[in-house]
């Protein structure tokens, strides 16, 4: 992304409370492999167009940090 090669973006908004972080309800939990994300997001400029996504989530995990 440094070099402008690969594009980004940033998925925070909610539809209940916008761009809110407070409120976030999209959450995450550790599975093997990854993590597996519940909920969802809207108004994600340049999202069809990005390489890599940037998404907001509460760790069920961690007591639900962000």
């Amino acid at each position: 992304m440094m070099k402008f090669e690969k594009l980004g973006c940033f998925g925070l908004t909610e539809p209940d409370y916008g761009s809110d972080a407070a409120h976030l309800q999209t959450t995450a939990k550790k599975v093997e492999g990854g993590y597996l994300l519940n909920g969802e997001k809207r108004w994600i400029s340049n999202a069809i167009i990005s390489d890599y996504i940037i998404t907001w989530a509460r760790n069920l995990d961690e007591k639900g940090k962000i």
